[in-house]
């Protein structure tokens, strides 16, 4: 089978959950030996050489991700990035499925008109004008002005999202959300794949007992919270965000979070709306538990006290983490974090995908098929 995999984000240096997302399916579908190709907005070129040595064919629009006609133009109604994948993927080989993983690529839909199309939704983008520190810093009057057409823009994606053979989400939840701000049924969900061979476990005698936590910049909620839980253990915290009290590393590679995670007692997710959380799924990949809140993508891939833990307020996680350093990570613990985690390898991820396309081709459409255990 052939595969066309669409990203609106950079491959490479240091990714964001959506081009891991990318980047880690390609790499499954190529395994498991489908043809594959990747196209995104930019990539560097050691990605490149590196993805065409797996057997990865690459396409990318060399757009600069970064800068700020970029980025405001990802928050209106009227986002190029859409169209000109699709254009880039009509001009390049055929594929059997075109699978969309960016939310601010949904518009790509359309322009493919009568290929199997598949969009798989991390949550709406236009959601973050619905976030209070989303307008702390710079640009505030720009981004109120924008959050003005919030609504015009989540009907611009439902009616795009319309048009997909299939639409999938990124968690159950995210697919039971997506399908009531859309209107319009989404059929299954994919959990994102994590490189278990990359984020492994280490000997549980190597853990440094510190809390680990990842802060992606000053305006991600859940930072009180961190500034809170450093006063009372050790809390290592990496991404652009500074945290009060702990030792912030700021951005680091693949194998140094792997290190980081697999030598933490525990990992803390202290932000409530996440529809899936990749920090969640690589921790557990290192065999580390997890605390996070009992709400939206991460209470499904946290087993309370068997994996991790799950609280119901930010109290109750400041006391579960005072109790979770204070003794020893068993082993039965880190080995229930890390079997979790092959649920959703890249191996794993690949495989739900391609079974769920099949079954829409053979005419079947019944989710628990290829529900996760």
């Amino acid at each position: 089978m052939r595969f066309a995999v669409l990203t609106a984000e950079k491959i490479g240096e240091l990714t964001s959950g959506q081009s891991r997302f990318a980047l880690n399916l390609s790499k499954g579908l190529r395994e498991a030996g489908h043809k594959v190709s990747l196209l995104c907005a930019d990539l560097t070129n050691e990605m490149e050489i590196s993805l065409k040595s797996q057997g990865i064919s690459t396409f990318s629009l060399h757009q600069d991700t970064t800068g700020p006609v970029y980025r405001v133009q990802m928050m209106t109604r009227f986002p190029r990035v859409g169209r000109e994948l699709a254009t880039l993927a009509l001009e390049s080989p055929p594929a059997d499925w075109y699978v969309i993983l960016s939310d601010n690529a949904v518009s790509s839909g359309p322009h493919l008109s009568g290929r199997n199309t598949v969009y798989i939704s991390n949550g709406d983008y236009s959601l973050m004008f619905l976030n209070p520190r989303f307008y702390i810093g710079g640009g505030r009057a720009v981004k109120r002005l924008l959050s003005h057409d919030m609504g015009g823009l989540i009907l611009r994606n439902a009616r795009d999202a319309s048009t997909y053979t299939l639409r999938l989400g990124n968690s159950e939840f995210t697919r039971n959300f997506m399908a009531y701000l859309y209107s319009v049924p989404f059929h299954d969900y994919i959990y994102p794949p994590v490189d278990i061979d990359v984020f492994k476990p280490i000997c549980d005698e190597s853990r440094e007992g510190y809390v680990m936590a990842i802060a992606r910049n000053a305006n991600e909620p859940g930072i009180k919270l961190l500034d809170m839980i450093a006063k009372h253990v050790p809390l290592v915290v990496v991404g652009g965000a500074r945290v009060n009290g702990a030792k912030n590393l700021g951005s680091v590679s693949d194998d140094e979070l792997s290190q980081l995670f697999a030598k933490a007692s525990v990992t803390i997710s202290s932000v409530v709306a996440e529809f899936f959380g990749y920090a969640v799924a690589e921790s557990l990949a290192c065999g580390t538990p997890v605390i996070a809140y009992d709400c939206c993508g991460p209470s499904e891939l946290i087993k309370n006290s068997l994996n991790g833990w799950v609280v119901k307020s930010p109290s109750e996680m400041i006391d579960v983490v005072r109790s979770a350093t204070s003794k020893r990570l068993t082993p039965e613990v880190s080995k229930s974090a890390r079997d979790t985690a092959k649920l959703f390898s890249v191996q794993a991820s690949a495989k739900r995908l391609v079974t769920i396309v099949q079954a829409c081709e053979e005419g079947r459409h019944d989710r628990t098929a290829s529900r996760l255990p």
